[in-house]
């Protein structure tokens, strides 16, 4: 079966994306009014724009969850990790149904999202998971249809609003806050340990770049002094904010995403002429690590458990 690791360089290339992604690639346009009753109704569809055809394809919410954990999580992980997953894609599509409801965008032609995934979450359609997963498709997707039937009508909620379903492959040790990362103040959104991610090998990468790359990829240092490149400003956790070179200031998420780098969380040190990136993590390093999810699942954590550890004061509610 397709396994972690496969997984893993697949979202390292879309990492960096993920870096510079905006809330509303997680939630549309945020709402701080409480989910109503009437705002509620049994399974209605999730509708998915697609962009080449000009389609509005409605899903079922059990084939829509299906086609998300294939593209979000490796079927060989954990059932209550896969089961995790699945409530977090109920509560991404609850959530922007809702956003839509109260507030369409007329991009999307009356659909709640659609599949860039640049601005919505990853979702795979049956042909997508069965190039993916080859000859393995059947046993994959037996898996990731009884995680989806297990989270079935269950959504993870904060003051009863469907959450920001905001996660990551794997972080360096700990999360960190969507404050510290996207300066947006989200009360569950903390950071929070996921210590055994830092002993995984997935964990770690290394890049290396000389300066002539580093300024052609980053035009802002074109003019500055990179062999003096230095990490400005560091979160409580290691993390760096931001870059200097000289007079130049860069924001250490678009330094990272033009030069590939997985994570913002890295160490920097001179080499010849160059530059070499010790890179811990993948993605923005906010909500649930993936690969702590699994580890956490591993030792006998449920679901539930889970995401009440990556998401602080929240509730799964059953509609």
């Amino acid at each position: 079966m397709t396994g972690a690791k496969d997984y893993i360089r697949m979202i390292a290339v879309t990492a960096v994306a993920l870096l510079l992604i905006p809330l509303v690639g997680y939630a549309g346009k945020r709402s701080t009014a409480a989910t109503s009753a009437e705002d509620k109704t049994p399974d209605e569809g999730v509708s998915i724009l697609m962009r080449e055809s000009g389609e509005v394809v409605t899903l079922s919410e059990r084939d829509y969850v299906i086609g998300a954990v294939f593209a979000q999580m490796p079927a060989d992980f954990e059932p209550e990790a896969l089961k995790a997953q699945a409530v977090l894609a109920y509560t991404y599509a609850e959530r922007r149904r809702l956003s839509e409801r109260r507030a369409p965008t007329a991009e999307l032609k009356g659909a709640v999202m659609s599949d860039d995934t640049s601005l919505y979450q990853a979702y795979f359609t049956e042909e997508q998971a069965k190039a993916l997963y080859g000859e393995d498709y059947e046993t994959a997707r037996k898996r990731i249809e009884e995680a989806a039937d297990s989270a079935a009508g269950l959504t993870l909620c904060y003051e009863g609003e469907p959450v920001i379903t905001a996660f990551h492959g794997i972080s360096f040790g700990h999360t960190e806050s969507a404050f510290t990362m996207w300066g947006e103040d989200i009360p569950y959104l903390v950071s929070v340990e996921s210590l055994s991610d830092a002993d995984q090998e997935v964990c770690r990468s290394e890049y290396s770049f000389n300066d002539s790359e580093i300024s052609e990829r980053v035009p802002e240092l074109k003019e500055a002094d990179i062999s003096a490149l230095t990490i400005a400003e560091k979160s409580e956790h290691g993390t760096a904010l931001s870059l200097r070179a000289g007079d130049v200031l860069i924001a250490a998420d678009s330094f990272c995403e033009r030069l590939g780098l997985p994570s913002c969380h890295f160490t920097a040190e001179r080499e010849s002429r160059g530059w070499r990136f010790t890179v811990m993590g993948v993605g923005h390093l906010v909500g649930m690590s993936q690969y702590g999810a699994n580890a956490l699942a591993a030792e006998g954590k449920s679901c539930e458990e889970i995401l009440l550890h990556y998401y602080k004061d929240c509730v799964i509610i059953r509609k």
